[in-house]
């Protein structure tokens, strides 16, 4: 690319810049093409001499700068005393943990032992819903140990406490875990037996969608009695007659049956019983049963105690049926129901 400069700049002319109000006064000059490009004089770019080629480097010539070289290792401790405890999978635990030797060593004077008549040992836990201990097992560690993978069963409850077990049986706890719950290993055992389905049709009726030649009210309250009458399910004690009609009897009837469903769970190993009758149990400790329920007031007492003997819980649920019979024959005259 080029650069022009009119002759009177390129001879070094030393003439000052007019303003701009000497601009506006100064009358226009049209100057053909032909004479104005004689007036300019092309120049060409400066080039690249050899006088500035030492003050250019060469890349390969630029000094490396290398990083410091990073040797630390992370700490084997953080000055830290807990254990903690995550769920893997149904059947695997994780857990880790970090001990003070200051806070170890006054623990274990508190309890009038120390380390050298001891050892390590991880205690876990099996979890009531209360939160209590049902059972436990120990697995020993060594020394040098700070994480552990622990076999348990699904769907339950544990705890880990890393400690010393003494010569004597007994077990110093240094410190102790959060509570987790592993997931079931199967689908749900508590399922719905049966479905109830309302006709659409009936629920449009509800609705007030078909109202011609009746009253909302008289419709619905027809639809309801209709309705609820056509819901009843399981095996119960209760039935009923409508009233007679001036026409003569009719082979009209209609019951209504109700079933109560008690279920639960507990430890697989503990006796369940309703009313003084043993209930039986899952291998996962569930239990459901189905009772008829008639109009009245019924208490259930019942109690579930450990395998041991040593522990026992006892519920009493308190549940009350009552039934409104009030039915009465309708007698349709016309629409669509």
């Amino acid at each position: 690319m080029g650069l022009f400069k009119k002759r009177s700049e390129a001879s070094g002319s030393n003439k000052k810049p007019k303003t701009a109000e000497a601009r506006k006064q100064q009358k226009t000059e049209n100057i053909p093409a032909p004479e104005l490009l004689e007036r300019l004089e092309f120049k060409e770019p400066a080039r690249l001499t050899a006088e500035w080629v030492p003050c250019v480097a060469k890349a390969d010539e630029l000094p490396v700068c290398e990083a410091p070289a990073q040797t630390r290792d992370l700490p084997s401790q953080y000055g830290d005393h807990h254990i903690f405890v995550m769920v893997r999978d149904p059947y695997w635990l994780f857990t880790y943990w970090e001990l003070r030797c200051d806070r170890s060593a006054e623990i274990l004077e508190s309890q009038g032992a120390n380390a050298e008549e001891s050892c390590p040992v991880l205690r876990v836990y099996t979890l009531t819903e209360g939160g209590a201990h049902s059972d436990y097992f120990d697995i020993p560690l060594s020394e040098n140990s700070r994480n552990w993978y622990v076999r348990v069963s699904a769907n339950r409850s544990y705890a880990v406490e890393v400690g010393r077990l003494l010569r004597d049986g007994r077990f110093i706890a240094l410190a102790r875990s959060n509570q987790v719950r592993t997931p079931r290993d199967a689908m749900s055992e508590i399922v719905d037996e049966r479905w109830v389905g309302i006709d659409f049709e009936r629920m449009y009726a509800l609705s007030g969608g078909w109202q011609a030649g009746r009253s909302s009210a008289d419709l619905k309250r027809m639809m309801e009695e209709r309705l609820w009458g056509s819901i009843a399910s399981g095996s119960g004690a209760m039935s009923g007659r409508p009233e007679s009609s001036s026409e003569g009897p009719r082979s009209f009837r209609f019951e209504l049956n109700c079933e109560l469903v008690v279920y639960g769970s507990t430890e697989p190993d503990a006796l369940v019983t309703i009313e003084g009758k043993p209930v039986k149990l899952s291998p996962d400790g569930t239990f459901r049963l189905h009772v008829a329920l008639p109009d009245g007031i019924y208490r259930f007492s019942t109690a579930a105690r450990s395998a041991d003997g040593l522990e026992v819980r006892n519920l009493t649920p308190v549940i009350q049926r009552t039934t409104h019979s009030a039915a009465k024959e309708q007698k349709l005259q016309g629409g669509r129901l």
